[in-house]
């Protein structure tokens, strides 16, 4: 028990911090499974589907245009990289 004590007085910052953040997941916790509202759940579980599907199709479609330009880019430097060895 003393070494304990001798902790809390040494490290009194980080004793306060773990304790005040385990009592409020504590109090979160019993909170969340007290009140948990099916149709709450449900919809934000739908909202962030629509939201990822969503984010697919946006990153789906710049992703085409972005490989075209980036390809062109880097075939123009290679291609100029190798006509550079060739004429040598």
């Amino acid at each position: 028990m003393g070494k304990i004590v001798s902790f809390i007085k040494d490290n009194k910052k980080a004793a306060v911090t773990s304790i005040a953040t385990v009592g409020a997941l504590a109090i979160a916790t019993a909170a969340g499974a007290e009140g948990a509202d099916t149709a709450v759940v449900t919809s934000v579980t739908d909202q962030m589907t629509t939201i990822k599907d969503t984010a697919i199709a946006i990153l789906g479609s710049v992703a085409a245009v972005a490989i075209l330009l980036f390809g062109g880019i880097y075939g123009w430097r290679y291609g100029k990289k190798v006509f550079a060895i060739i004429s040598k």
